[in-house]
C-alpha cells in the first residue's frame, strides 16, 4: 500500500478502536465517519497537512479544519498533493466539503444510508452499486468515486462486498487494456 492509504487506513483503525470503546457502532454511524474521512482526506491527500491539524477530521471538527486550511492558504503553504491541487483548489474543496458539512452533515447521512441500502442487494453488485452513489456526489468523478468505494470497502463498511467482483478502470488502465 501507498504511504497515504497506510495513513487512512491508522486513521480508520484508531476510529473504529476509539468508538467501539463508546461501546457498539451502528452500520450507519461506521458508514457516515468513514465516508466522511475519506472523501475528506482524499480530496486533500497530503499526509503533513492533516499531520499538522492533529489527524483526520470529524464532521464535527470541518469549521475548525476549514479555518486551519484557510489560514495554511493565507500564509502560502502546500495544502494539497500537486495532483490535488490541479484538479481541486482550496476554493473547491470547501465548497465540496461544505456541500457535505451543511444541515447537520445531510447528505452525508443521505449518501450513508443508499450505500448500505447498495448492501442489502446481490453480493457481486455491492461494488458497482456503491461507485455509483458516491459518484452521485458533486465534485465526485469516476476515478475519485472507486477510491472512496475502496476506503469504504477495506474499512468493512459495504458487508460482503467482494474486491473481485468489479472494478472501475481509470483512463490509464483503459489506455493498456488490449481487447480483441
Amino acid at each position: 500500500l501507498d504511504r497515504g492509504t497506510c495513513y487512512f487506513r491508522e486513521h480508520i483503525l484508531n476510529l473504529w478502536d476509539m468508538h467501539q470503546k463508546d461501546g457498539h457502532v451502528d452500520d450507519q454511524t461506521w458508514m457516515e465517519l468513514v465516508l466522511w474521512a475519506t472523501i475528506c482526506y482524499r480530496l486533500i491527500n497530503r499526509i503533513s497537512t492533516f499531520d499538522e491539524y492533529g489527524g483526520i477530521p470529524s464532521i464535527d471538527e470541518w469549521p475548525l479544519f476549514r479555518t486551519f486550511l484557510r489560514e495554511k492558504e493565507a500564509d502560502e503553504e502546500v495544502i494539497f498533493t500537486d495532483a490535488h491541487t490541479v484538479c481541486c483548489g482550496l476554493t473547491r474543496y470547501v465548497s465540496n466539503m461544505n456541500k457535505l458539512y451543511e444541515n447537520d452533515g445531510k447528505l452525508v447521512k443521505e449518501v450513508s444510508s443508499e450505500i448500505l441500502e447498495c448492501c442489502k442487494g446481490e453480493r457481486d453488485e455491492i461494488l458497482k452499486q456503491c461507485f455509483k452513489k458516491v459518484k452521485k456526489v458533486d465534485g465526485i468523478g469516476a476515478f475519485f468515486a472507486w477510491q472512496v468505494t475502496c476506503d469504504l470497502h477495506e474499512s468493512q463498511c459495504l458487508a460482503d462486498s467482494n474486491e473481485n467482483d468489479w472494478t472501475e478502470l481509470g483512463p490509464g488502465a483503459e489506455s493498456k487494456l488490449l481487447l480483441p
